[in-house]
């Protein structure tokens, strides 16, 4: 019997202590769109995680270590500043115009990088929380053969500067 009563004050500790760590899930709208997840790995600092497509014609993740910088106390919810970094990626597939008169081919390339942010967050007294952030995707452009007179070549990722965007996330 005190084996039994052990092992259940474990299990339920375990529960509470997972329960227990602030979570938000919801979505991040800016150059994608984006589903995003974030977990409070300590007091000052949580993990987000973002997949999503651009146009229904591309993928990204990426993957960010948010450090809490700024939290102060009002009464009317929980404001926070956070900077951090991460890595982040995607594959692009587009189509070419018909300007161009060519049809099944496009712009292919994929990338890579590290990707720094600076999220600014509030989170109402009932669990909701919005979101400003900006989250570059500084890093390399991989393109794969174009039409039939482009080779494949590196580049930067020009595109990846231009990735602000506003969250909805449900928090509990």
């Amino acid at each position: 019997m005190k084996k039994i009563i052990i092992t259940l004050a474990i299990f339920i500790g375990s529960i509470a202590a997972v329960t227990a760590q602030p979570r938000a899930i919801g979505l991040r709208l800016g150059y994608f769109l984006e589903a995003s997840y974030q977990h409070s790995i300590s007091d000052k600092g949580f993990l987000q995680i973002d997949a999503g497509t651009a146009w229904f014609s591309s993928g990204t993740a990426t993957l960010t270590y948010n450090h809490i910088v700024l939290e102060p106390n009002i009464n009317w919810g929980k404001m926070c500043l956070s900077v951090g970094g991460g890595v982040g990626g995607g594959y692009y597939w587009g189509f070419a115009s018909r300007y161009y008169g060519y049809y099944g081919y496009g712009w292919r390339y994929g990338w890579a990088g590290v990707a720094p942010i600076v999220q600014f967050a509030f989170t109402f007294p009932f669990p909701l929380q919005v979101a400003v952030d900006y989250r570059p995707n500084l890093g390399v452009r991989i393109y794969g053969k174009d039409y039939d007179y482009y080779s494949s070549r590196i580049g930067f990722n020009i595109n990846g500067l231009f990735d602000a965007a506003f969250s909805v996330r449900y928090a509990f």
